[in-house]
């Protein structure tokens, strides 16, 4: 039932272009009284946002890069060196909850996160710019249990939340955690109108998430963009970047393919040497797929046994099953076509020689 519910609200989405949220049960998000109180303001504070700026960047690249050691031992000096700002807080919680979320898969962590973060947002600087962080990846933990109706009530206040703010890597977030709730409503539909309905809306969101994070003025959002690069182009080509499995079995259209192509370009020639081994695996399991579509098996196979080398290298089980898997199905598909290529060979052949045999019989008559 939830399931229906959350497509009839997608579907709504798309024929009015707004987004129309359900009301919240009272056992859903007892902290949205909360946030309707904060005011929604600038980041006005120059010198807190580059602070902000800094640490984030910090923080992201040591989490990225899997340096765990230094990525806890910053974050708790940060806590202790900054314990009277609350903007720096409010951004560690955030901090917390992604590793909760992204990383340990830790649900009760990350809305305890969620809570600290809540407490104090009322009295940053900027409040309304934090509010448009938190939501999304409170719209992410709801989309990751199914539980569809509470991620489209978030999503509404998040949509509020950010309209106050400039485009930036706030506003480009709500419209990338949008998309990746979108993929999972698309997981569970059958209907084939709104299938391709809520496809399209879904890469409409990647989109205009890159559109706002390049109009981003502080962060250094390079790794950001290749993230979304990446989403985007495994999305389009049909493959779930999180459970890393196939979403539909449709054929990808040419346009899609090509989109995933302009895309994947873009990464490898902008964003590969700050690129880390987890991007790079899911950059090789686009190309593969993207030269799936185009019947380059071949080069296919071969950017699998990349991939492969990657999925080893930070031992992503999950993954790396994945690509083995499809690595066994490219093998074979190989085999059947150099098959299929020496059966028409062969016949080829054999019409050339009855050819011949005529044309001499004609000759020597």
């Amino acid at each position: 039932m939830m399931i229906v519910k959350a497509e009839q609200y997608v579907y709504a989405l798309l024929q009015q272009s707004i987004l129309k949220a359900k009301p919240i049960s009272s056992n859903g998000i007892q902290s949205l009284a909360l946030l309707k109180s904060v005011p929604k303001s600038f980041p006005n504070n120059k010198k807190i946002m580059r602070l902000c700026s800094k640490l984030w960047d910090e923080l992201f690249t040591l989490r990225e890069k899997g340096d765990w050691d230094l990525f806890h031992s910053v974050t708790k000096a940060a806590r202790q060196k900054y314990i009277d700002n609350t903007d720096i807080q409010v951004l560690l919680y955030r901090s917390d909850m992604c590793i909760s979320t992204f990383y340990n898969d830790n649900r009760r962590d990350a809305v305890e996160s969620f809570d600290q973060a809540t407490h104090l947002i009322s009295s940053t600087s900027m409040p309304g710019w934090h509010l448009a962080r938190l939501l999304p990846l409170k719209v992410e933990l709801f989309t990751r249990s199914k539980q569809f109706d509470e991620a489209s009530s978030l999503l509404k206040e998040a949509h509020q939340a950010m309209s106050t703010l400039d485009n930036c890597l706030s506003t480009g977030a709500v419209y990338f955690f949008e998309a990746n709730y979108l993929g999972a409503i698309l997981r569970c539909t059958q209907n084939g109108t709104r299938s391709f309905s809520i496809r399209e809306r879904a890469k409409t969101c990647f989109l205009t998430a890159i559109k706002h994070y390049e109009q981003e003025k502080i962060f250094k959002i390079k790794s950001f963009l290749n993230q979304v690069y990446l989403f985007l182009a495994l999305f389009v080509l049909g493959v779930d970047v999180k459970q890393i499995e196939y979403m539909y079995v449709n054929t990808v259209s040419n346009e899609d393919i090509s989109l995933a192509e302009f895309y994947l370009n873009l990464f490898e020639n902008s964003c590969w040497d700050e690129s880390t081994n987890w991007s790079r695996m899911l950059f090789y399991i686009a190309r593969s797929e993207q030269h799936k579509q185009r019947q380059n098996l071949q080069r296919s196979l071969d950017y699998l046994h990349d991939a492969l080398k990657c999925a080893v290298k930070g031992n992503y089980l999950k993954q790396r099953e994945f690509i083995q898997c499809n690595i066994t199905l490219a093998e074979k598909s190989i085999v059947e076509k150099q098959r299929l290529h020496a059966i028409t060979q062969r016949e080829q052949t054999v019409n050339e020689i009855l050819a011949n045999l005529e044309e001499s019989s004609s000759d020597s008559c």
